[in-house]
């Protein structure tokens, strides 16, 4: 797997929108968790805009 470092990056040039990437604490925090049991911190959080922008 990748590091962060590597794909931040990769990913400001296909998403060209900068604030559509979300690498802040508070923001992340938000990211952190869903209806499973664990809690997790992501290193940073890509919004999407439609489900094209998602890879299958």
């Amino acid at each position: 797997m990748e590091n962060s470092d590597n794909i931040y990056p990769q990913l400001k040039e296909v998403i060209t929108d900068p604030n559509r990437i979300l690498f802040n604490i508070e923001d992340l925090c938000s990211y952190s968790f869903d209806a499973s049991f664990g809690r997790f911190l992501p290193e940073f959080v890509v919004q999407v805009t439609s489900a094209d922008e998602v890879p299958r």
